[in-house]
């Protein structure tokens, strides 16, 4: 504490007596609890209005469009406050007793995830946001008018804007998604220890595989229109195994479209003439039109019959860049669980 204030906190006690020191000092302790939730908003307010930048951040690297550069991704860590926790709810309430907007990173980007329950924060001001949902775009200005909790339902963090604290509900697979995610963090970022890293290590190895296993996948289906069923059978590999791996070879996937009955739904109108008598067309091509989740759900409705093969190219892919990029994810797996093994734990700070 500065020496003025214990000066005068000696002079009361002495004049006044315990009582009144008691009385006094709760009420000295009020103000100060309203006076720095007051400068958090108004550090908070020069975030949004773009007028002060994380120091932490610009101190190291320029920002860039795409995040920052892998080279430099230890010295930002460094620079950062962190924290790791072993009950993801109770360090948002903690959080949020503490400080007025709590941003809640619910992007999940391994394959087999621990869904979040958001019911065991529903007692608090939760809203909920996605930047590419226009239907969500008012809980997030009510959550920087009021404050609260909001969950943000990208993997990266930083469309979201200024917040007090950012809490992961998922341990990141990459140092850019910490970092990048914590760009516009005030105070401190809060990280989930996984009970078992087996999750991460098995995205890893159906996203990037090793060499030898899409060897396979490339031997039975280079120059070829596949399903993943067929795949799966000409070469053994498990069918939810291809569906992951054969990304790897970057096969363009085609909708084949029949009609079957005609919908009455007047929001299945436009896809279905689109279709008309039958149409066969790459997944980017149904994308751009607009009609990607009418064809889908008139499929499970079995308005029409929907067949979806892969085209895989001819060319042979370059070995030494699937090898790279698998050394890479390995590389920055190993250094978040490094980082996190390090880190002091939330609830005990």
């Amino acid at each position: 504490m500065p020496p003025k204030f214990l000066r005068w906190l000696e002079g009361k006690k002495d004049s006044h007596g315990d009582q009144s020191f008691s009385s006094d000092f709760n009420s000295f302790s009020s103000s100060l609890r309203l006076w720095r939730r007051r400068q958090r908003r108004w550090r908070l307010w020069q975030y949004a209005a773009g007028k002060v930048y994380s120091d932490a951040w610009t101190a190291v690297t320029p920002l860039r469009n795409d995040g920052p550069d892998r080279a430099a991704l230890p010295g930002i860590v460094d620079a950062m406050k962190l924290y790791a926790t072993d009950d993801i709810a109770t360090s948002i309430r903690r959080a949020h007793g503490d400080f007025t907007h709590i941003l809640v990173n619910r992007g999940y980007t391994t394959i087999k995830p621990v869904f979040f329950r958001s019911v065991l924060i529903a007692d608090l001001p939760v809203y909920q946001w996605g930047y590419w949902k226009g239907a969500t775009h008012g809980q997030h200005e009510r959550w920087r008018k009021n404050g609260g909790v909001l969950i943000d339902e990208y993997a990266f963090s930083d469309k979201s804007g200024a917040a007090d604290v950012l809490v992961f509900v998922e341990c990141p697979m990459t140092m850019q998604r910490i970092v990048q995610s914590s760009q516009h963090i005030a105070e401190y970022t809060v990280i989930p220890r996984p009970h078992t890293w087996r999750v991460h290590e098995e995205c890893i190895e159906l996203r990037t595989p090793t060499v030898d296993a899409l060897r396979v996948l490339w031997q039975a289906a280079h120059g070829r229109r596949m399903s993943d069923d067929q795949l799966a059978r000409e070469t053994g590999v498990p069918r939810q195994h291809v569906t992951y791996m054969r990304a790897s070879l970057k096969p363009a996937e085609e909708w084949t479209m029949k009609p079957r009955l005609q919908p009455e739904f007047a929001g299945f109108q436009a896809a279905w003439e689109w279709i008309g008598a039958g149409r066969c067309a790459i997944r980017k091509e149904v994308r751009e039109a607009g009609h990607r989740a009418a064809i889908k759900e008139m499929a499970r409705l079995g308005h029409i019959a929907l067949e979806r093969v892969q085209a895989y190219p001819d060319v042979e892919p370059d070995w030494e860049r699937v090898e790279r990029r698998r050394i890479e994810a390995m590389t920055d797996l190993a250094a978040v669980r490094s980082l996190l093994e390090g880190l002091p734990d939330h609830l005990q700070a």
